[in-house]
């Protein structure tokens, strides 16, 4: 129980320290935002999750990020990735194994992510049952085992999360900005106070360094899959 109370109040302190405090004096581009549009897929998965990036202790300064998958539409989903200005170096390494990729590549290294370091992620139990017992038990174990037992999951093509690619699927390019906006076609992408998407080498791929800090997820319905 304290050392659950000494994780709460580290959390607290990050939140007052990066986004309370920035959000109250409109300090608006203290935040960082990395994103992509899944286009083309029925959306099956909805997240928000926020976790540590780094080895740092409970107590200590930290650097961490802020997971969010939501559906959009029928046939479409909004990865955003916000962090900290100050600490973007750290964050963009760390989820750059997702935006180095594109297509079904890059949404086995999301699921990987999400099973190996959300804390809360919910999907359509409709898709679930379309998973088979194995399938299941491998998503089921390997989550788990980063709670009970602290190990991070290992790649595996059974961990992805997401509809099989359909025909004319189209993917918008990442970006990072220091606003998150809307473009053209429920992108994030070309508004006009938007800034170019970024340069690959923005994300180079750093050292995974990770922390337990996942719960059981719940698969629950999601409206958006309906």
């Amino acid at each position: 129980a304290t050392a659950h109370m000494i994780k709460a109040w580290g959390v607290w302190k990050h939140r007052l320290e990066f986004y309370d405090r920035p959000f109250a004096k409109s300090r608006f581009g203290d935040v960082l935002h990395s994103t992509f549009v899944i286009e083309g897929r029925k959306p099956v998965l909805a997240s928000s999750s926020f976790f540590s990036v780094d080895d740092k202790a409970w107590g200590k300064r930290f650097a961490a990020v802020t997971l969010n998958v939501i559906p959009t539409s029928t046939t479409e989903a909004a990865v955003i990735v916000s962090y900290p200005k100050e600490q973007s170096g750290k964050a963009r390494r760390y989820v750059a194994p997702i935006f180095l990729k594109s297509g079904d590549a890059r949404l086995s290294a999301l699921s990987h992510m999400l099973v190996d370091r959300a804390e809360n992620f919910f999907v359509s139990p409709q898709h679930v049952e379309g998973w088979t017992a194995e399938k299941r038990k491998a998503i089921e174990e390997a989550f788990v085992g980063t709670v009970i037992r602290g190990e991070p999951a290992t790649s595996s093509s059974d961990l992805m999360l997401f509809c099989p690619r359909g025909r004319g699927v189209r993917e918008s390019a990442p970006t990072a900005t220091g606003r998150l906006c809307r473009g053209r076609g429920a992108s994030f992408a070309t508004s006009p106070v938007c800034p170019s998407p970024c340069d690959r080498r923005e994300w180079r791929d750093g050292s995974r360094r990770r922390k337990p800090t996942a719960r059981l997820a719940n698969l629950v319905d999601l409206n958006a899959c309906s």
